[in-house]
């Protein structure tokens, strides 16, 4: 995902508009087995300043993860916004939050690679109210029931068990 500089050099402040559809394959995430990108769509746009070069926009997906509760599947829409600002290698070092580019185009790549993993989520569930796995047995109590003693096994926990008993 490549955008080329030198047309929004030679027009400072004017948008450019760019659209990519990335696979996850092609952004080197779907490697993990515990999730998989569907279709990706980055739109944005671009706009030269004089100095740098910022880049801004937003990518909507769809991810299914595994859920960190059952274990099943577990689909979660990613909207996220982005921006950056990138600069020459050659120009001089003015700010430490810009990014430094070579040649006539600028990749993009980490750029909504890192946006995305910075926004899945640290516990996907497949639902709010997911109710995981038995503790005792492991099934799956969404679609199922049991009849485990789920309370705590250690007696040195069993202090703990009064603090969730209604008082009299």
């Amino acid at each position: 995902m490549k955008i080329p500089v030198a047309q929004a050099q030679n027009h400072i402040g004017t948008v450019f508009s760019f659209r990519f559809a990335p696979t996850g394959e092609q952004l080197g995430m779907d490697s993990d087995t515990s999730r998989r990108y569907g279709s990706i769509s980055v739109d944005g746009e671009a706009v030269h300043d004089g100095k740098s070069l910022e880049v801004r926009g937003h990518i909507h997906t769809t991810a299914n993860f595994v859920c960190s509760r059952c274990l099943e599947n577990a689909i979660v829409t990613l909207n996220v916004s982005f921006s950056e600002r990138f600069a020459p290698v050659v120009q001089e070092a003015e700010e430490d939050e810009i990014v430094r580019y070579d040649g006539d185009e600028i990749d993009i790549t980490d750029l909504i690679r890192d946006n995305l993993i910075l926004a899945e989520p640290l516990n996907p569930v497949c639902a709010d109210d997911c109710q995981g796995l038995c503790i005792a047995c492991g099934i799956n109590l969404n679609a199922d029931t049991c009849s485990c003693d789920r309370k705590p096994a250690d007696p040195r926990l069993a202090v703990l068990q009064k603090l969730l008993s209604p008082k009299s």
